[in-house]
């Protein structure tokens, strides 16, 4: 078990090396890494009046609420885009370690570390934790909620 879990960490390490790498090189070489437009833009603008206690009063969101709050926490501790763009990673990051560890209790040690191995693997999630977009947020919640309903499934 001890070495499964070294290679699990290993992979998990390596993973946040390269999305390290991938973030810096967004920030330095990409326009959209300063400033926002789109449905980006919406976001951020919708966090900043949140941060500053002006949320949107009995209009309803055009989308789920729950990213430009999430954005809105970020913004309220002055943190900028390189902020949102560096949790975004680490939530990445948590996503492929919570799936890796379900499908470890589920399956097994080795099947875990292929699916986190996997999942780290895949660019578009990679990519999109260096956009100004929900998806993040939600692939975390999604895979944090089925772990968590597996978890309570075994214990009931």
């Amino acid at each position: 078990m001890r070495k499964t879990a070294l290679i699990f960490l290993a992979v998990v390490l390596v993973a946040g090396g390269i999305r390290a790498a991938m973030l810096v090189d967004f920030c330095e070489s990409n326009p959209l890494s300063k400033k926002v437009g789109g449905d980006a833009a919406f976001y951020w603008e919708s966090a900043r009046l949140i941060a500053r206690g002006e949320a949107p009063a009995g209009e309803p969101f055009q989308t789920a609420p729950l990213y430009p709050y999430f954005l809105a926490l970020i913004r309220y501790f002055d943190g900028g885009l390189v902020a949102v763009f560096v949790v975004q990673n680490l939530i990445h990051l948590a996503t492929g370690m919570i799936l890796g560890l379900a499908v470890w209790r589920k399956l097994g040690q080795l099947e875990g570390t292929l699916a986190a191995a996997f999942f780290l693997s895949l660019m578009e999630p990679a990519f999109l934790a260096n956009r100004l977009l929900p998806s993040t947020l939600q692939l975390f919640l999604v895979v944090s909620l089925m772990a968590a309903a597996d978890g309570f499934h075994k214990r009931h």
